[in-house]
């Protein structure tokens, strides 16, 4: 049979000296001490207790049952306790980026072969897949900004295609800018 947690009764422990330990486990760390237990169980009592007595009788159950080191293993469990949910907290907060970043991604992939190219700028576009591309990056933990001048990967398509746009409103490449209404 497998010993029970130290923040837990131990083995032949009495139950007034647990329960007397649990008072102490339950403190806030800072605060932990006999003296703000025997307080406690002195003005809890019904019989009238010196606050002096009940501190020797606790020293002992303290020895006796090692309050301090026990009380530490809890702090430590409760600290293992509250990393875990925060990286549970972390895992589920990065999973739902990550479907809100592809669900527009989608989004904006869909409207853009509806929309009439008439009606929105490169620039618009180029706009609406940064803010979904670097989304989906801070989901990942991929980096969004490069320490270079030379631009992200998305300025650099923005720039790619704002020279497309210009070209053809020049009347270069792909056709000329009388095509095109102003």
């Amino acid at each position: 049979m497998d010993a029970p947690a130290p923040w837990e009764r131990q083995p032949g422990e009495p139950a007034r000296a647990y329960t007397n330990f649990c008072l102490y486990r339950d403190l806030l760390p800072a605060e932990r001490s006999l003296r703000k237990v025997a307080e406690r169980v002195a003005e809890s009592s019904s019989k009238p207790r010196r606050v002096s007595a009940v501190v020797r009788q606790l020293q002992r159950w303290s020895s006796r049952w090692r309050w301090v080191e026990r009380a530490a293993a809890w702090d430590a469990e409760l600290d293992r306790r509250r990393r875990e949910a925060m990286l549970k907290e972390a895992r589920e907060t990065q999973e739902r980026h990550l479907r809100m970043a592809r669900a527009m991604l989608t989004i904006v992939a869909r409207r853009l072969q509806q929309i009439d190219p008439a009606e929105l700028t490169p620039k618009d576009a180029a706009r609406w897949v940064q803010v979904a591309a670097e989304l989906e990056r801070l989901a990942l933990e991929q980096p969004t900004a490069v320490l270079e001048h030379r631009g992200t990967p998305a300025e650099q398509w923005i720039n790619a295609i704002l020279e497309v746009w210009r070209r053809r409103q020049a009347g270069g490449e792909g056709g000329s800018g009388a095509d095109r209404s102003a």
